[in-house]
């Protein structure tokens, strides 16, 4: 029998388990498919929630700016009049008190932005030190928003990792345990082999020969090994179906949680537009006026004019958590127009 022996062997699993593990390679690809789509609304939402950041911190620059000349204008004032003998030295001392408090809220405010410019910068895979000059967005409008009950219902029929657990994880769960009860009967294998014999010592000569064989792959122990199999895919099938109800639960909370935000930042930012704002502007403006004919006092006058910086300050921190809310809303809802 001493021979050269070339052969192939094919493996011929049990009828219908090429198919179900094709399924699962498909739904697989398809979940990953669909984990990059959440990924990428992730980005989005982060990258606009960076943009906002800066164009608060830029607005709150330009407040204290404008704080701090208004701030210089009243020292101005307050020197004039001590000089003449019709104001205090304490006034002039306070407003260069202010001012120093101006400049390091301001140093505060810069390196705000450059924290939030690096980690914009990482979000868009750009060196952190490279500057961020932000466009000018134009009119901002705060408009009205769905009900949250109609955002609710959109999310978990638009959010690509609603569908990915859905759809294919689960789908793809029932298909492995499927897969685990195919494993239950035997696979065959099929093979076919050359032999090449050379001549025998006496110079005779033997005969190549040609074999077939079919082999049977016995589950002799599926009790301990296909059972157990099956019994972990029904128990992954069960994990699946918690982990889809559990995403349900974020998504519905990250809807609510960003409307209540975007509700409580546009219904702020109006009230501070339209009510206080101007309303604090206009005091400052009598109490300047009082003060230069000596019937207002300076800590009067300045304590003014610091509520003006401060409602400032609050109006742009409404309008960038509204957007934030916003981009975090659309992100949840996968479908929001900007």
């Amino acid at each position: 029998m001493t021979q050269l022996q070339l052969g192939i062997v094919q493996p011929l699993p049990w009828f219908g388990k090429r198919a179900l593990a094709h399924s699962v390679a498909r739904l697989g690809a398809e979940a990953s498919a669909e984990a990059l789509a959440e990924a990428g609304l992730a980005l989005r939402r982060d990258v606009a929630r960076g943009w906002w950041t800066l164009f608060y911190l830029d607005r709150a620059l330009a407040v204290v700016e404008q704080n701090l000349q208004r701030l210089r204008e009243f020292n101005q004032i307050a020197q004039s009049r001590y000089r003449v003998g019709e104001g205090l030295q304490q006034d002039a001392l306070q407003a260069q008190l202010e001012l120093s408090t101006q400049l390091e809220l301001r140093l505060q405010l810069q390196g705000q932005r450059r924290v939030a410019e690096a980690q914009l910068n990482a979000l868009l895979a750009q060196p952190a030190e490279q500057p961020i000059q932000l466009a000018d967005p134009g009119p901002i409008s705060l408009g009205l928003l769905p009900p949250v009950a109609t955002l609710i219902d959109r999310a978990l029929r638009d959010r690509p990792r609603l569908r990915q657990q859905q759809q294919l994880l689960l789908d793809a769960a029932d298909e492995q345990q499927a897969l685990a009860r195919k494993g239950l009967y035997p696979d065959m294998t099929l093979g076919a082999a050359y032999g090449y014999r050379q001549d025998a010592p006496n110079g005779s000569s033997r005969a190549d020969l040609l074999s077939v064989t079919l082999g049977i792959k016995l589950p002799l122990y599926a009790a301990s090994k296909q059972q157990r199999e099956i019994d972990q895919r029904g128990a992954e099938r069960i994990a699946q179906q918690q982990a889809l109800y559990d995403a349900q639960l974020t998504v519905r909370r990250e809807v609510v949680q960003a409307d209540s935000d975007y509700q409580r930042a546009r219904e702020q930012a109006a009230l501070l537009q339209q009510g206080l704002l101007p309303q604090a502007q206009q005091t400052v403006a009598s109490m300047l006026s009082g003060y230069q004919v000596g019937k207002v006092s300076f800590n009067t006058l300045i304590r003014a004019q610091l509520q003006v910086n401060r409602f400032q300050l609050q109006y742009w921190q409404a309008l960038r958590d509204a957007q934030q809310a916003r981009a975090t809303l659309s992100a949840a809802l996968a479908a929001l127009d900007e």
